[in-house]
C-alpha cells in the first residue's frame, strides 16, 4: 500500500515534478548553481502533497470511470490524508525559515490555497477543477506564483523573476489543453466540465500550439541579445510540427501522434537548453 500510495505521489509526471527543469531554472536565474538546490528541496517536499492530495479527492471519480486508485480503499486514503499533513506542514516550516523574504511565504500561501481548493472536494467541497473556467483561473494564479515563489526562495525578487514567470506560464498553461484529452470518457462519468470534456480535441490541440509558440516567441524577445537566445533554437520543431498537423487537418492518429511528441520534446530541449547554458555561466 505504501508503494502504491508513493507512486501516485509522483504523478502526474511534469517539468516541476518529479523532472524539476523548472524549479531549477528558476534556481539557477536566482542564485547559479548555488541556487538549485532549494527550489529543488521544496518542491518535493510540497508537490507530492499537492499530488496525493488530488488523488485522493479525485478516488470517487476514478471509481466511477472504472479506475482502480488506491485511495478507493479507506484506510489507503486516511493514510495519505496523514501523508498530505505531514508533507505540507514541512513545507510551510522550510519556506518559513528558508526564504529570502517575506512575499515567498505570502507566494507559498496563495498556491497552496488555490491548488488546494482545486482538488478539495472533502472540506470545502469547492473542488474549482470541476470547471474549465476555474481550473483555468488556478493554473493562471498558481503557475506564476509558484515560479516567482521559487525565485524567491533564493534571492529577493528582482525583475529577472517577473521575467522568468511571464516566459514560463504560456509553457504551463499549454500542458492544461492536452491533460485531460486522456480523460475524457471519465470526466465525463463524473460529470466534469473540463476542457477535454467541453471542447472538440482538435481545438484544443490548436490552443495548446498557441501557448506553446508564444513561450517561444517571449523566450526570443527577452533573449534575442544574449547567449540564451541558443535554447530557443528548438522552436523550429514546435513549426515543423503546426505545419504537419495544418496539413492532417489537425487530425490525432497514430501517424501525426509524433508531431504532437515533438513539439513536447522541443519545450524539454528548450528547458534542458536553458539549464545547461544557466550553469555553465555560474561556474566561469
Amino acid at each position: 500500500m505504501i508503494k502504491k500510495i508513493f507512486e501516485y505521489s509522483l504523478k502526474p509526471y511534469n517539468i516541476i515534478f518529479p523532472f524539476p527543469l523548472l524549479p531549477m531554472i528558476a534556481g539557477a536565474f536566482a542564485g547559479g548553481i548555488n541556487g538549485l538546490w532549494k527550489p529543488v528541496a521544496f518542491t518535493f517536499l510540497f508537490y507530492p502533497a499537492n499530488n496525493l492530495w488530488n488523488h485522493i479527492n479525485d478516488a470517487e471519480d476514478d471509481f466511477k470511470g472504472g479506475k482502480n486508485t488506491p485511495f478507493i480503499n479507506y484506510v489507503a486514503r486516511r493514510l495519505g490524508y496523514v501523508i498530505v499533513s505531514i508533507l505540507y506542514l514541512i513545507s510551510t516550516v522550510f519556506v518559513l525559515f528558508l526564504s529570502k523574504n517575506g512575499v515567498a511565504f505570502f507566494l507559498f500561501l496563495l498556491v497552496f490555497v488555490v491548488t488546494f481548493l482545486y482538488s478539495d472536494r472533502t472540506i470545502t467541497g469547492l473542488r474549482l477543477k470541476k470547471h474549465y473556467l476555474t481550473e483555468f483561473l488556478v493554473y493562471l494564479i498558481a503557475v506564476p506564483s509558484y515560479i516567482v515563489l521559487m525565485y524567491a526562495l533564493v534571492k529577493n525578487l528582482d525583475l529577472n523573476a517577473m521575467k522568468i514567470a511571464v516566459l514560463f506560464t504560456p509553457l504551463m498553461l499549454s500542458t492544461l489543453f492536452l491533460k485531460d484529452l486522456k480523460d475524457i470518457s471519465s470526466d465525463t462519468e463524473a460529470g466534469l466540465k473540463t476542457f477535454g470534456v467541453v471542447f472538440y480535441y482538435k481545438t484544443l490541440i490548436k490552443v495548446f500550439y498557441v501557448f506553446l509558440l508564444i513561450y517561444f516567441l517571449i523566450g526570443i524577445i527577452f533573449f534575442y541579445m544574449s547567449t540564451m537566445l541558443l535554447a530557443f533554437i528548438p522552436v523550429v520543431g514546435v513549426v515543423y510540427s503546426v505545419f504537419k498537423m495544418v496539413v492532417n487537418d489537425w487530425n490525432v492518429t497514430k501517424a501525426t501522434q509524433k508531431y504532437i511528441q515533438y513539439s513536447i520534446i522541443s519545450g524539454l530541449s528548450s528547458l534542458a537548453t536553458m539549464l545547461t547554458i544557466l550553469i555553465f555561466l555560474s561556474l566561469s
